[in-house]
């Protein structure tokens, strides 16, 4: 908490409007700890975090957390003032393996998601024994690193021949890649891109078809939990299983790492939040589960909430709007394992000539830097096709901003995907603000007053974007 102190001393009031509300919570943080006007000294705060950071090494369940939060506290300044997104930090070069860690080797982390694993072996034994030639569907929301599914997926051998499908969902294309690659020896196991925000069916998810949805620590970062709790519904056969795995108390190491993030500060039901967070406690979550229709919502471990999490488990009464009844068994038709790609429109990588100008010398190694991340042919995308339809989100975003940097000898921070969202604004933002940097070290052709890659439209966005950025700057 000292380090914090002396960090924010550091800011002089230059902290970004989005951050507010976490300065807020840091700042009571340090009421509470009695730091608030605290004049311990920059070099005394770090010798101090060093010394606690090395005793805590004979721990190895916290090496994770200590990395993560090291991370973030010598970036804090930086990320407050939006010099680099937290994503950054958090995600370095899309590498998932703190996180990971963090999330699948931890004692508490671990003992809840076994306990996940026991609550989904215990309700298909059951089924089966109900019901001998049974088929069963799971989707996992929100899977991330898949720290709850390395525990589910073995308890799920016995059933092998029961399971039709486990369907792994992420809002992030870097996570269903990462789960694919991790659990690629399941067959029943696939994936497709999920925001449990939307609803299921406009993102070709079939609506009552699964027997059970799981949620580990992944519906609190949603803006409405009722709605999330609906869609999860939504998803159900009747009577069909709910389990959510959540942090149900707030603590500090979260604030200062996931804190940081955009979406730990979504949420507009603040009712039913705990103060200075995203979390509900497990009466909160009960509460929820009932008034969505969910039937007998309980805790199933409840004598562990000493630890700071719970499970919360209820079984659909399949009623949705309009007293629309789901079906009362699973259905079976597959929906789409990934969504669908767009078909090219445009010129592609592949079939661009060599360049004969720097706009299209940038936009063929922004292409490049798109395929790469994606893992996709370079064939299958053009210059129009938005960033975020194509799957590129905040985390692929730090490896894709990465290699252009690299191809190109810039330093782009990852936000500026979200300015220019498609290779054609993004190329021609490059060479509008970079020319004269790029331009002598490729050797390229400076480029024409129009090019074939960047329509009218395109342009237009590029010049209302720039003359933004200006007048903000001003």
């Amino acid at each position: 908490m000292k380090l914090l102190a002396v960090q924010l001393r550091t800011l002089d009031n230059t902290v970004l409007p989005k951050y507010q509300r976490w300065l807020a919570e840091a700042s009571r943080l340090l009421a509470d700890s009695g730091l608030a006007h605290t004049d311990i000294s920059s070099a005394q705060a770090w010798q101090e975090w060093a010394a606690l950071s090395l005793s805590w090494h004979a721990y190895a369940d916290m090496q994770s957390a200590l990395a993560l939060a090291d991370t973030c506290l010598k970036n804090l300044p930086a990320i407050l003032r939006g010099e680099v997104d937290a994503t950054d930090i958090l995600f370095a070069k899309s590498e998932l393996g703190t996180v990971q860690t963090l999330y699948s080797e931890n004692p508490v982390v671990d003992y809840f998601n076994q306990a996940v694993a026991e609550l989904v072996r215990d309700y298909i034994a059951q089924r089966i024994a109900y019901q001998p030639d049974v088929q069963l569907r799971l989707l996992e929301i929100g899977a991330g690193t898949g720290g709850t599914t390395l525990k589910v997926l073995p308890a799920l051998k016995p059933f092998s021949t029961h399971i039709a499908e486990y369907l792994y969902t992420d809002i992030s294309k870097a996570f269903l890649t990462h789960g694919e690659q991790q659990f690629k020896d399941y067959a029943f196991l696939r994936s497709q891109l999920c925001n449990i925000e939307q609803a299921p069916d406009t993102q070709g998810l079939a609506l009552g078809a699964y027997d059970i949805v799981i949620a580990t620590n992944v519906l609190h970062a949603t803006q409405d939990i009722s709605q999330s709790v609906f869609h999860a519904k939504q998803l159900l056969v009747q009577n069909g299983l709910l389990l959510i795995n959540e942090n149900c108390r707030k603590i500090t190491l979260s604030t200062l790492t996931f804190g940081l993030l955009d979406g730990w500060w979504r949420y507009q039901d603040m009712a039913l939040r705990i103060p200075g967070s995203p979390l509900l406690t497990e009466q909160r979550w009960l509460q929820v589960l009932s008034e969505q229709g969910f039937n007998q919502p309980g805790l199933p471990v409840v004598d562990a909430i000493v630890f700071g999490q719970q499970i919360i488990m209820a079984t659909s009464d399949g009623l949705l709007k309009q007293n629309a009844m789901t079906p009362t068994a699973p259905v079976m038709q597959r929906s789409p394992s990934t969504v669908n790609k767009p078909k090219p429109v445009h010129q592609s990588v592949q079939q661009a000539h060599a360049p004969i100008s720097l706009l299209e010398y940038v936009n063929s190694i922004v292409l490049t830097a798109l395929a790469t991340s994606l893992k996709l042919p370079s064939s299958e995308l053009t210059s129009e096709q938005t960033f975020s339809d194509l799957g590129i989100d905040s985390i692929l975003g730090v490896n894709f901003v990465a290699d252009i940097n690299h191809a190109l000898g810039l330093n782009l921070n990852t936000a500026i995907i979200f300015d220019y969202t498609t290779a054609a604004l993004l190329s021609q933002y490059l060479v509008n603000t970079y020319s004269d940097q790029l331009i002598p070290q490729y050797n390229i052709t400076p480029p024409p007053a129009a090019s074939s890659i960047v329509s009218a439209n395109t342009q237009d966005l590029i010049k209302t974007r720039l003359h933004q950025q200006v007048k903000n700057a001003g």
